[in-house]
């Protein structure tokens, strides 16, 4: 992160915005497991949109600032591709549940349920991480 220095500022508002959005996505999806209101529950999907939409950004901002031949950008840039790869899966599990919703007329089964929340939080708590060693490294 070496040539970020005329941009410092932005970039750290910037990652404390992703590290606050991925914070509250995470509060507002558990309160709206609890809560029957449906507009807290379209309020939540949208800020989960958005937040979603802020991590892809985060990656493509590191992926161009990130001086891969320091020790700490490499871990940094190893870490972004394991949460690329951990989004393919967590879509996947989202996918699972939601076609197991559709098609299984009992609940859902619990391994199905926990591999949904594995993948909806994952992708949040690794939005928290990038977004923490982001600001450490700045």
């Amino acid at each position: 992160m070496s040539n970020v220095k005329n941009y410092e500022n932005y970039l750290k508002i910037f990652f404390i915005t992703c590290l606050l959005l991925n914070a509250m996505t995470i509060i507002t999806h558990i309160i709206s497991l609890v809560v029957i209101f449906s507009i807290f529950r379209e309020l939540t999907g949208l800020l989960m949109l958005i937040t979603f939409t802020l991590n892809f950004l985060l990656i493509i901002i590191n992926f161009q600032i990130i001086n891969r031949k320091e020790k700490k950008g490499k871990r940094i840039k190893n870490i972004l591709w394991i949460y690329l790869v951990f989004i393919i899966i967590a879509i996947l599990f989202i996918f699972l549940y939601h076609i197991s919703l559709g098609l299984i007329n009992k609940p859902v089964p619990t391994c199905i349920l926990i591999l949904y929340f594995i993948g909806i939080y994952g992708i949040f708590i690794f939005g928290i991480l990038i977004s923490e060693l982001n600001l450490l490294n700045l």
